[in-house]
């Protein structure tokens, strides 16, 4: 054998398009085992070469040195991603001497098996991270995660339908072709990797995904948002079912938290309150809030409305931002509102708009599930489910008026959650409301006929949703003129649409725009009686910053709930109480709202 010929069979070539190796050898048979094990050894140390340019690069403003701008996380790499990409390498390799040097037929079959699918599961996580990428500019997150267990197939629809582009479908196309042909022509991608210029084109593309990886890396192995495959894919999972069987542990009244025993009414009066959650409301086309348009005119001239003008929401994700309403804390392993007021005896009712289909341990629908009474629109239609997609938010005004009309001796808790103005906008209002067609008031950061179509959609959107928000006013204020009531409306997160980037729609990182929302209060001139002090509080709270996570204490303060273990956080967190702290930090997503960008 020559020279060239004994470099040629003994040389270790890299080869990547997203920071991952492939790694070939032509030695004998008889020292196919020790090559595998010198080389797999090789495969982990290469890995490790992230970790020291993650080292380097966290010394350095990414913004101005790195090959990819808009992050400024410190690095860090934890040794799940080491294992995650060694992993990948050998399975490369795997694949690659099952051709080479394995005799025995069973075995080769189950090296090509175990290669193929490991690189085209691996394959496809990391375009789903690059996707995710190019559409949030960030890296999947835990939440990200969450919000896809709890899905269902319209929202899914929704989603495709809005950030649908001929290049990410290209992409995913590309993507699945690619591999097919790596595992249909698997011999002559092996002799491919054994050429020189693909040793040298695939090495410039591996110190780049290094690079890439190493710099955007996210840090803090122990932070909310740091990606971690196997954490993503094991341990959200085990927390999102860990959470869900608390929940239906709650509603049969199992394990309960001895906590719930330290509340109690603080007088014996009849109360009626009303919680009103939206979906996807953005403060700047409000023109309660000062948009141009005229997209909430019965708000706008409604006198006997506390608005609030400093609100931000704790997550930009419904399946965060809901369940945090009603816990004394990020909502896992926390005590919960209806729970609470079910061992007060209140009546409890939630009346949803949302769908009730889909996995049964969804966890705002195992969250409904606590009240007495649960009514979802979408089940309502169980003779016509082809049009259980198209309800729109004035459905659950006839149960509405039915659940607090209803005679009764006990105190009642009644939720309606909408689906306000979440994506596709132009089906949360019926033909015909399609008032604003023309070029849009707002200047956005991309202008053209899509973008235009989309923001007029969300308008005309938001202008039904005014029409159903006054008809549930009327409904609230016809029955209960003379009772104790009150209601509270509240988004659960804000949406975004072109302000600043070429983007519409919620979701991590949370922007100022959809970590503000929309939240005010209406009192019965009963209540207004007896408790003329909560009144006058609440109209000095026109401007006071205030964060939905205090959602719980401000709703058990309005309640008049006392508590002998919580009633300084009552006082310290409810927004109506007189001793209430606004100078408590708002944290979005685990993200201090003051530092979130617009």
């Amino acid at each position: 054998m020559g020279a060239n010929e004994k470099i040629k069979s003994r040389y270790l070539r890299l080869s990547t398009n997203m920071g991952f190796a492939i790694f070939s050898s032509k030695l004998k048979p008889n020292k196919a085992l020790l090559q595998t094990l010198l080389l797999v050894v090789a495969t982990f140390v290469i890995s490790c070469l992230p970790i020291f340019l993650g080292f380097l690069l966290k010394h350095f403003d990414p913004e101005e040195y790195g090959l990819i701008t808009g992050h400024k996380e410190d690095l860090e790499i934890t040794y799940k991603e080491i294992l995650f990409f060694a992993s990948v390498m050998i399975a490369f390799f795997m694949l690659s001497v099952a051709f080479r040097h394995v005799k025995n037929k069973a075995l080769k079959i189950t090296l090509i098996a175990f290669g193929s699918l490991y690189l085209f599961a691996s394959c496809f996580i990391i375009l789903v991270d690059v996707i995710y990428y190019l559409i949030f500019t960030c890296r999947i997150t835990f939440s990200a995660v969450q919000t896809i267990l709890n899905t269902n197939s319209e929202e899914a629809t929704g989603f495709v339908k809005l950030y649908y582009s001929p290049g990410k479908i290209i992409t995913i196309l590309v993507f699945i072709f690619f591999n097919v042909l790596v595992i249909l022509k698997r011999e002559k991608f092996i002799t491919l990797f054994s050429t020189r210029a693909f040793f040298g084109f695939s090495l410039v593309l591996t110190l780049f995904g290094i690079a890439d990886f190493g710099q955007v890396a996210y840090s803090k192995s122990n932070g909310p948002h740091n990606v971690r495959y196997w954490d993503i894919i094991i341990g959200e999972y085990n927390e999102y079912k860990e959470f869900n069987r608390r929940l239906i542990a709650e509603k049969n009244n199992q394990n309960l938290s001895k906590e719930y025993d330290s509340f109690y009414d603080k007088d014996t009066l009849q109360k009626t309150l009303v919680l009103v959650v939206s979906e996807s409301l953005s403060k700047k086309h409000m023109s309660l809030y000062g948009y141009t348009r005229s997209t909430t005119p019965n708000l706008d001239t409604n006198k006997n409305i506390f608005k609030f003008n400093n609100c931000v929401t704790q997550s930009a994700l419904t399946i965060e931002a809901v369940p945090g309403i009603f816990f004394n804390g990020y909502f896992a392993k926390k005590i919960n509102l209806i729970t609470l007021l079910n061992k007060l005896n209140y009546e409890t009712a939630w009346i949803s708009n949302q769908s009730g289909w889909g996995k049964g341990d969804r966890t705002i629908v195992l969250l409904s599930q606590l009240c007495k009474k649960n009514i979802f629109m979408d089940a309502m239609a169980d003779n016509d489910k082809s049009n259980s997609s198209l309800h729109y938010d004035e459905d659950v005004l006839i149960e509405f008026e039915k659940t607090i009309s209803a005679p009764s001796k006990r105190s009642k808790f009644i939720v309606l959650h909408l689906m306000g103005c979440h994506f596709e906008y132009e089906k949360r209002y019926p033909a015909g409301r399609d008032l604003f067609r023309s070029k849009v008031p707002v200047k956005v950061a991309v202008n053209n006929e899509r973008t235009q179509n989309i923001i007029n959609c969300y308008d005309n959107a938001m202008r039904y949703h005014d029409s159903v928000i006054n008809e549930i006013v009327k409904i609230f204020s016809k029955h209960s003129l003379n009772k104790n009531a009150s209601l509270v409306f509240l988004s659960d997160h804000g949406e975004e649409l072109y302000e600043n980037r070429n983007y519409a729609g919620h979701g991590f990182p949370p922007t100022k725009v959809t970590a503000e929302i929309p939240y005010f209060v209406m009192l019965t001139p009963d209540f207004k009686k007896q408790y003329p002090s909560v009144e006058s509080i609440i109209k000095q709270r026109s401007n006071t910053a205030y964060s939905s996570a205090n959602n719980f204490y401000t709703l058990i303060h309005l309640l008049n709930i006392g508590s002998k273990e919580h009633e300084s956080k009552i006082q310290n967190r409810g927004f109506f109480s007189n001793k209430y702290d606004s100078t408590l930090p708002r944290m979005v997503m685990q993200m201090d709202y003051n530092k979130i960008g617009s």
